[in-house]
């Protein structure tokens, strides 16, 4: 999944699938990401640090 320029601020993405997301370039301020299931090979944006799984 690439959503690599996509804005998602304030979304809600709990129980997302991010596994394997190219979220480089996404603003996920605010979004809720309560749940999200990722791993080593999800690329966040520079700067953002997920929640804990």
């Amino acid at each position: 999944m690439n959503v690599d320029r996509a804005k998602p601020t304030g979304a809600n993405l709990t129980g997302a699938k991010l596994t394997g997301a190219k979220l480089t370039g996404a603003n996920l301020t605010g979004a809720n990401l309560s749940d999200a299931v990722y791993d080593e090979s999800t690329q966040w944006p520079v700067g953002f640090t997920p929640p804990p799984r």
